[in-house]
This record gives C-alpha cells, sequence and structure tokens, in this order.
C-alpha cells in the first residue's frame, strides 16, 4: 500500500469520525483535538500529580498479587530504566571510544561513562540513565535538573553494537549533545519510564525505575492500608477492569500517546504504528465496538507483548465471525484465521533514524495491495 493512500485513509477516517468542519479549522492552526468526553479522567493517584510518599514501589504488591507480580518481574515495562552504568547495562554498555562517522565519542571515567563531542568545539555530558528495555534501542539521557535533562543525540542498539541518531532529532541541524527538554517535559519523559521523580529533580527516585505496578494502579500506600484494616469497604485503589474502553487506552496513552497527544500537520503515515492508542482509536473496529475494544483486548498488561499471533486473532474473531453475533460483517477473504498480517500489517517506524524496525499498524483496516 502507498504512503499516499495510507496517508489518505489516516485523514479520511479522522476527517469522516472524529471533525466537525469547524473542528477542521482549529486544527488546521495547530489547535489539538478535543478529548473524547467518553474517555473519564484519571484519578489524581494515576497522574503521578500526588504526594510522593503515598507511593510504596512493586515489592509492597506480591504479598496479595503475586501472579501479576512475576509476570511483571524482569518484563521490558519494568527495565525500561535503568542507571547507565556497566553494572547496571551488562552486555548492553557501549564500548568506549568515537562512533564511526559522527564528532561524537562515549568515554569511560571514574565517575562513569560520557557523551562527548569533538567538533567544532569540545562538548562533554554525563550519561546518568538509560531510556529503553534495549529490545531495540536504549536512548542516554543526563545533565538532570529540577525541569532539564539532555536527550543524548545518538541512541545505541545493544544487539548490533551500533548507533543511530535518537529518533525525533533527525531533523536536528545543530551541533549540540542533544535536545534539552525543559517547560514540563523533562520530568513527563521521566515518568514514561519510571514510577515517581526526586522532590527537587526530574530525576527518577532510587527505588521506583522502570514501570511499575503504580504507574498503572496509582499510588498504593492508602490501598494497602485499607487493606489490612478489618471491614474496609472501600480498597482505596481504582479498579481498571471497571473502565470504559476509552478510559483504559488513555491510560495507555499517557506514554504511548493517543489522539489527544498528536497534531494533526505533524502526522507521519506511519504513526499508527509508532502511537499504538492514536492508531486504535482511529479505527474502525474501535469506533463499532461500542466501548469495549482497548489496549487490553489483546495485550496483558503484566507482561511482555506476546508474539502468539493466535492470541491476536482470536479477539478479533470474537466479534469477526460466523459464529457470533456481535458485529455483521465477517472477512470475504479469510474469515477463521490470518487476520492480522492482512488487517494490521507490520510497517517501518523509525525510517529516518536508520533504526530497522517493523511493529503491527494500529490502524486496523481492510488493506489492499495497489493493482500493477
Amino acid at each position: 500500500m502507498s504512503r499516499q493512500v495510507r496517508s489518505c485513509i489516516v485523514r479520511g477516517l479522522m476527517i469522516a469520525g472524529l471533525l466537525t468542519p469547524f473542528l477542521l479549522l482549529l486544527l488546521a492552526a495547530g489547535c489539538r483535538k478535543l478529548a473524547d468526553p467518553a474517555a473519564t479522567p484519571l484519578p489524581l493517584a494515576m497522574t503521578n500529580a500526588v504526594d510522593p510518599e503515598q507511593f510504596v514501589g512493586n515489592d509492597a504488591c506480591v504479598e496479595c498479587h503475586k501472579a501479576e507480580f512475576n509476570l511483571h518481574h524482569g518484563s521490558r515495562h519494568e527495565m525500561t530504566l535503568r542507571r547507565a552504568d556497566p553494572a547496571s547495562l551488562g552486555l548492553m554498555t557501549p564500548k568506549a571510544g568515537p562512533i564511526p562517522g559522527t564528532p561524537y565519542a562515549v568515554t569511560q571515567g571514574g565517575d562513569g561513562l560520557h557523551f562527548t563531542r569533538s567538533e567544532p568545539s569540545a562538548l562533554s555530558g554525563a550519561i546518568q540513565y538509560a531510556l529503553g528495555s534495549g529490545k531495540t534501542v536504549i536512548t542516554f539521557i543526563g545533565d538532570i535538573g529540577a525541569d532539564r535533562l539532555t536527550e543524548f543525540k545518538l541512541s545505541y542498539r545493544p544487539h548490533e553494537h551500533a548507533w543511530c541518531v535518537t529518533p525525533g532529532q533527525e531533523q536536528d541541524t545543530d551541533s549540540n549533545l542533544g535536545v534539552v527538554n525543559e517547560l514540563g517535559r523533562a520530568p513527563k519523559c521521566i515518568l514514561c519510564h519510571a514510577v515517581k521523580v526526586k522532590k527537587d529533580a526530574a530525576e527518577p527516585e532510587r527505588g521506583f525505575l522502570g514501570v511499575g505496578c503504580e504507574s498503572c494502579h496509582g499510588s498504593g500506600r492508602a490501598h494497602i492500608a485499607a487493606m489490612k484494616s478489618a471491614g474496609a469497604t472501600d480498597i482505596k485503589m481504582e479498579r481498571p477492569t471497571t473502565w470504559s474502553a476509552s478510559r483504559i487506552d488513555a491510560m495507555c496513552a499517557r506514554c504511548h500517546r493517543g489522539t489527544d497527544d498528536l497534531a494533526l500537520g505533524a502526522l507521519e503515515t506511519n504513526s499508527t504504528a509508532r502511537f499504538q492508542p492514536y492508531g486504535l482509536e482511529m479505527s474502525p473496529c474501535f469506533k463499532k465496538s461500542g466501548g469495549r475494544l482497548s489496549c487490553v483486548t489483546c495485550h496483558n498488561p503484566h507482561t511482555d507483548v506476546s508474539a502468539d499471533q493466535r492470541a491476536y486473532e482470536k479477539a478479533c474473531l470474537s466479534c469477526h465471525s460466523p459464529a457470533t453475533t456481535k458485529h455483521d460483517k465477517v472477512c470475504p477473504v479469510n474469515p477463521k484465521d490470518k487476520c492480522i498480517g492482512c488487517h494490521m500489517p507490520k510497517v517501518p517506524v523509525f525510517a529516518a533514524a536508520n533504526i530497522p524496525v517493523s511493529m503491527a499498524d494500529h490502524l486496523i483496516w481492510a488493506y489492499r495491495k495497489p493493482k500493477n
């Protein structure tokens, strides 16, 4: 399917399903889409705007939620933030030395790793943390202050022992060490990779690195106290299993991005693969699901994304099957299996950064190959 055709589909869906002519004028001027009124705001404890002392850490949950704890422990979510030192990174530690074809290098001293630039003038910054589990790429950050952090220009692909431009910096032509995040972006960046930050800095709090139980369920101290109190009727914690699909997706979109996080003019045609909640929200399946289809329809939030295609097909066939009455249409090509390859094909998501990664397109659609 050509980029032009896909681009038309994305725009068409947004226009047909979400926008009035008035909103089109607003979006053309750069305004963001209005929030879905069905997406009830998240609780305060799940926005990280609560007293940091109310967070207790994953280990406090294992006594009552051992199965979920074991699934999550060691998962890519849990490992998405680490100290950037050899002890923490292990085999994923980049080799010290010049980075070929660039003015940058990694140096190692007594205080750890540094990202340096040799020309047009020398600069150096301490590498403090590594963002990403290492499945594909690791982005290094440093220079962390109260509302500031530097996202270094190059990211590391540990399995290939290679470097690439950090996604989002492909068009950045300055000669600094990388992009400096300020104006509230620094703590928001960290809180997609950690449970909480320090009181006086955007730096993650020790013991709360990685996406933890409380990243999605909210702070746990009051909940634990309630569970230990005889006769308690209020568990002091939200129950996501009772939420609407829109509200569940809104929680995932805090980090994985939804329609409210992306400006129309800035969208690339493959954003529906990289930003999965956004792609899902654009899908006819989501819009016609009656509030049932969400991220957790297909994904277990406590563990890594499954590679079992049959599990995803089962979710598709729960609606699109001759055996169900939930939907009046079934696939005319193959109503039994192989749904994903046709309706959620893998597409490259970091082509501009030279990262050879493809992800399933979450704009669920009837893709067709163009005729020759």
